[in-house]
């Protein structure tokens, strides 16, 4: 499971260079879903989903900004 998910951020990563590299102003959104009856779901609690934020690259790009610091508000 743990090189499934390093897999998925790997993937994650990727988009995020590409979305910068086009300029587009596009941000990733990870959707756990935790009433999916499958036991093969990678992202099943809100909690996982959070973790694997916590650990791309761009991660200002990926679901919602960590904290206030990582926002570029000037």
């Amino acid at each position: 499971m743990h090189a499934t998910l390093d897999r998925y951020r790997e993937g994650i990563d990727a988009v995020a260079g590409y979305i910068v590299e086009q300029g587009y102003d596009l941000r990733i959104g990870p959707e756990p879903k935790p009433n999916e009856p499958r036991g093969d779901i990678r992202l099943p609690t809100v909690g996982q989903a959070l973790a694997l934020i916590a650990e791309v690259d761009r991660i200002i790009m990926v679901g919602g900004a960590a904290s206030s610091e990582a926002l570029d508000l000037t």
